[in-house]
């Protein structure tokens, strides 16, 4: 699978609360890589954390969000796509904290204050 293809399936994972390959929801990907595993194939293929937050993570977390203000989602939908996140940003944190990657952003994205703009809707 190409790039393009993986940021896609990985901010479809986070919108869809697949955090990894063992979790059984939602049932159309059940056995299938969740974001824990796309975001290493990623990272192992050298692509920057910074495009893997920006095109993936939080379009995932923006597309869940919108549902949840329209009523389409709920508390649980959030909290499953904030999982997949999370698994996502644990391994792009050690990039990001440790300055190997150079973050366009004047701060460090943070699983909390990413969370804190889809819970404002």
């Amino acid at each position: 699978m190409d790039t393009e293809k993986l940021l896609s399936y990985l901010s479809n994972c986070v919108e869809n609360g697949k955090d990894k390959k063992e979790t059984p929801v939602p049932p159309e990907l059940k056995g299938q890589d969740g974001a824990l595993e796309i975001t290493r194939i990623l990272l192992d293929n050298g692509t920057s954390p910074d495009t893997i937050l920006k095109q993936s993570l939080i379009p995932g977390m923006d597309r869940i969000g919108d549902k949840y203000s329209q009523g389409k989602a709920f508390v649980p939908h959030l909290l499953l796509a904030s999982r997949a996140m999370n698994a996502s940003l644990d391994l792009l944190k050690p990039y990001f904290d440790s300055g190997a990657h150079q973050h366009t952003s004047t701060s460090t994205p943070t699983h909390q204050n990413i969370c804190q703009k889809f819970l404002k809707h």
